[in-house]
């Protein structure tokens, strides 16, 4: 967009560029990065330009929405277990790809003991 002329020191935009500007701040809100709005806005704001891209926008959102579930439930967990450090939590190490039982050579894992023993 180019600026226009200042009126009384202010810009004056066309309708057309007032709904432009609507659109790349819903695309902003939404979560598009600058490139992504750049194609989308390049495609054309026709249905079937932009749909694919906010498609996988969406389903791009539901996997971080996911992940944010699932550190919340860790949390919860977490706070819920009475483990006297964080790094004795099975329930943390768990949650992070900790193995129960004995590793290689015998050696308890963490977590593994009967100590620290939250939730998990």
């Amino acid at each position: 967009m180019r600026p226009t002329a200042r009126v009384s020191g202010r810009r004056r935009y066309e309708p057309s560029i007032l709904g432009r500007l609507a659109v790349i701040r819903l695309l902003r809100d939404a979560g598009f990065t600058i490139q992504e709005m750049r194609r989308l806005l390049a495609g054309g704001t026709e249905r079937h330009r932009w749909r694919p891209l906010a498609e996988l926008k969406l389903r791009e959102i539901d996997g971080r929405i996911a992940q944010a579930q699932e550190t919340r439930e860790l949390i919860e967990r977490a706070l819920a277990c009475d483990c006297e450090t964080l790094e004795g939590c099975s329930t943390l190490t768990q949650g992070y790809g900790g193995h129960q039982g004995r590793a290689k050579g015998g050696r308890r894992t963490p977590g593994s003991g009967s100590r620290g023993r939250g939730l998990g």
